[in-house]
């Protein structure tokens, strides 16, 4: 399996997987995944090299939400550090697709079993 994209929503636990394909290589049809609750809070929690991306350039600022597309590298972050939340754009940095990388993993071990279960469910 291999990842279109994915969002990390640190204000209210929730991760969104795409998958680009699945388990056997093939491209991927249908509805992503969404991950709440334990899965949610440990993908989060291994997010600190993201999130220590952002601080370290906004330092003070409460990452709200991370989402990237493995397929561009255009990654995109709101920042809560304001009355308004605002977006930062990133565009091939090296360290924050190394960090995005680092996920892929989890992420698609994760994904993978909810699509399993996902089939299970409607067999």
């Amino acid at each position: 399996m291999r990842l279109r994209s994915f969002k990390l929503r640190f204000s209210d636990v929730h991760v969104r997987i795409v998958p680009a394909t699945d388990a056997l290589g093939c491209p991927f049809a249908g509805p992503g995944v969404d991950l709440r609750g334990d899965d949610a809070t440990r993908v989060l929690g291994a997010a600190s090299d993201i999130v220590k991306w952002f601080t370290d350039r906004e330092p003070g600022a409460r990452l709200r939400s991370f989402s990237i597309d493995l397929e561009t590298g255009r990654a995109l972050a709101t920042i809560e550090d304001t009355p308004r939340p605002r977006v930062i754009e990133s565009r091939g940095d090296v360290e924050l697709r190394a960090a995005a990388d680092a996920l892929a993993p989890s992420l698609c071990a994760l994904c993978a079993a909810a699509l399993a279960r996902r089939v299970q469910s409607t067999s």
